[in-house]
């Protein structure tokens, strides 16, 4: 179960840490410091799983996280780690769509949770150009998430053409150890065999 610290002393100019929050207004940082619970983590806590349902998102004030994929196989992937300063969760809470990832933290961890209706009341009360860069940011982190996804991939298809490339080598190696092995004595056994052959063709002189 998460401890949420209800104190409200969090710094609003502190947000601008937050690359994420760089192009907010100030009254905006101060609503999500006046609001925004904050949660404190013990390492090894997992802040959700992948497949859940879940409208907010996490800014890492202290410490660190883990972020974990899990194909349909069963195998999991590592989508790297994010430490302080950095967000996420950002685009599940304002798609509302399952979890991506698993994440989990390294340390112990202090993170500040903004929910899906206090985002949006955020972005009701904001001018269309606050708006415009708030959207910017977003498309911005979710260039961010498609390379990191491309990246994980690519590594993950590189890694199975050398498991394989290995495997393929492997393979003739052995194939090739057991045909040295066969060819030997065979080679050995149609030599006899050629010999044997010529002299049973050879005319037998009859000995009166």
């Amino acid at each position: 179960m998460f401890m949420v610290n209800k104190k409200r002393a969090f710094n609003p100019e502190a947000l601008r840490k937050f690359p994420f929050f760089a192009s907010f207004s100030m009254d905006q940082l101060k609503e999500i410091s006046e609001n925004a619970p904050k949660i404190s983590l013990k390492t090894n806590t997992v802040v959700f799983r992948q497949g859940e349902r879940s409208v907010t998102m996490y800014l890492i004030l202290k410490g660190g996280v883990k972020i974990e994929r899990e194909d349909e196989e069963g195998e999991i992937f590592s989508g790297g780690q994010l430490s302080e300063y950095q967000v996420f969760g950002e685009l599940a809470m304002l798609s509302k769509e399952p979890r991506q990832v698993t994440v989990t933290t390294i340390k112990d961890t202090e993170l500040l949770a903004i929910d899906r209706s206090m985002m949006l009341d955020i972005i009701r009360k904001s001018d269309p150009k606050e708006i415009l860069e708030i959207f910017s940011v977003l498309s911005d982190q979710i260039r961010a998430a498609n390379d990191r996804e491309f990246k994980d991939m690519l590594s993950r298809r590189t890694l199975e053409a050398q498991m394989e490339v290995e495997k393929q080598r492997a393979l003739t190696q052995m194939v090739a150890g057991v045909a040295h092995e066969i060819n030997t004595p065979l080679g050995i056994i149609n030599t006899a065999v050629s010999i044997m052959a010529r002299e049973l063709a050879a005319p037998v002189e009859v000995t009166t």
